[in-house]
């Protein structure tokens, strides 16, 4: 609660996807589906992260469009033209895709339980330590 009180309760956070759409569009990209899907899809897993509290809307926006480009091996003008036209810094948008694709390479945990009772053999221990604390 401290620390609502010293950030004045404004939590408030502007979110990229306006400008993926607007930047999209000036891209001539929004036709494409694949392209819209997978850089949405990038700014939704991006809020797993710190990302929206750390760097500008517009430069997310630039971020997941960036990598969406990269990954169907769309070509885009020079990063130096692009970036500047969308106030973004390019080294800003590699640090923000860095932290996207970290979220990928986490690794899938192995034994995992595959069934009903598998999950309350491996829940059981946790909630029994909590009863008794």
């Amino acid at each position: 609660m401290n620390i609502l009180a010293k950030l004045g309760f404004n939590v408030h956070v502007q979110l990229p996807y306006g400008f993926l759409i607007n930047y999209l569009k000036a891209f001539e990209l929004d036709g494409d589906k694949r392209v819209v899907q997978k850089a949405w899809n990038y700014l939704n897993d991006g809020l797993r992260t710190n990302i929206y509290v750390c760097y500008q809307p517009t430069t997310i926006a630039c971020a997941a469009i960036f990598l969406t480009t990269r990954q169907l091996e769309i070509k885009l003008p020079d990063k130096e033209l692009w970036c500047g036209v969308f106030d973004a810094d390019y080294s800003e948008i590699l640090e923000i895709s860095y932290k996207m694709m970290t979220l990928y390479d986490r690794g899938i945990k192995i034994n995992l339980p595959l069934t009903k009772e598998e999950l309350q053999k491996l829940i059981e221990p946790s909630k029994a330590s909590r009863k008794h604390k």
